[in-house]
């Protein structure tokens, strides 16, 4: 089938390194992508945060949207992600609560323009978007760029 050019579509053969019709680098296949490949010297995680799936170096914790820890009814909650690995661009995240039956009580995708080294961002699930309460969450890196900023 091949592989598409990201910039023209062009449609190239599965083991080329660029796209025969403008030039542009391909994806090597098998090789990590952005936001899967170790930092040399990752900054630690903050305490209570957990690991994002499908990620290295991405953290995450969540809480009530109303005064932190657990939530004990359809409060909404608040989920913090840190990023301790390279800086990335172009973040899109999966994200999954669980209620008491392990059976999902809310699905969100999240794109992040920008996701520097040490960075920080909050997204908050609303109320109103809850039939029961959140026991477990689940963060997912879907996909990324590099950040053009050196780290």
């Amino acid at each position: 089938m091949g592989v598409a050019c990201s910039k023209c579509q062009h449609a190239n053969r599965d083991t080329a390194r660029f796209c025969s019709k403008c030039g542009r680098p391909l994806p090597l296949r098998d090789a990590p992508q952005p936001g899967r490949i170790p930092h040399p010297a990752p900054l630690p995680a903050p305490q209570g945060f957990v690991p994002c799936a499908d990620a290295c170096h991405a953290y995450f914790h969540w809480e009530s949207a109303i005064g932190g820890g657990e939530p004990i009814g359809t409060e909404g909650v608040t989920i913090e992600l840190f990023n301790a690995g390279f800086g990335l661009r172009d973040v899109e995240l999966a994200l999954v609560g669980f209620g008491r039956d392990a059976a999902p009580i809310f699905t969100m995708e999240e794109t992040l323009d920008e996701w520097p080294r040490g960075g920080r961002r909050k997204l908050d699930v609303a109320s109103y978007q809850l039939a029961e309460p959140v026991r477990v969450v689940q963060v997912r890196l879907r996909k990324a760029a590099f950040l053009q900023a050196s780290d």
